[in-house]
């Protein structure tokens, strides 16, 4: 029955309304608040990939996203440290690793909750990983020119690439991305 008054309503908004006047920013404008969570690195893309739609430049924010979702999850929920992420590449097992502790009875029921606000200036996206935490700060001013390695470089580059800012929170497994709307 509510599925019948939706899908009435859909149809007559549709044909009501010139087609020309629905545009991706009218629907990106639409979404206020939201919540969601995730466990794996496929729901981090493409969680990254719809909040981005709902950005300014979400080419380069979707990158920043990404960074954030995929960090909470490897090194929030499943404890991969920079040292043994370095050596999972090198032997090419990093994607096996993530898989095996995804399934992990200690990692089981392990999620990365994400909350979307939308305001008449900003969004914030916070994030928060069922991990210990970790020192920010140590990453949080990094130079990602200036790194050779192959990662490491993640929080760095989201900040300077889609978010007006980055507070991280408590022990350091929670993060609020701030975009500006007013550029």
């Amino acid at each position: 029955m509510v599925f019948d008054f939706v899908k009435s309503s859909y149809i007559n908004f549709m044909s009501d309304t010139p087609s020309d006047r629905i545009t991706p920013k009218i629907l990106a404008d639409l979404l206020i608040q939201g919540q969601f969570r995730l466990k794996r690195l496929a729901e981090a893309h493409l969680l990254a990939e719809f909040l981005s739609h709902h950005c300014p430049r979400p080419r380069l924010v979707v990158v920043g996203i990404t960074e954030i979702l995929v960090n909470a999850i490897e090194h929030g929920n499943l404890g991969i440290g920079y040292e043994e992420k370095t050596r999972l590449q090198l032997q090419d097992d990093w994607l096996k690793e993530i898989d095996r502790r995804l399934s992990a009875p200690e990692n089981k029921h392990k999620y990365v909750e994400v909350d979307f606000n939308r305001t008449d200036d900003e969004i914030h996206i916070k994030v928060t990983d069922q991990g210990k935490g970790f020192d920010w700060k140590k990453y949080h001013d990094k130079d990602a020119e200036s790194s050779a390695e192959t990662h490491g470089r993640g929080i760095v580059l989201a900040k300077s690439l889609a978010f007006k800012s980055l507070q991280y929170s408590g022990a350091g497994n929670q993060v609020t991305c701030i975009i500006s709307l007013k550029e």
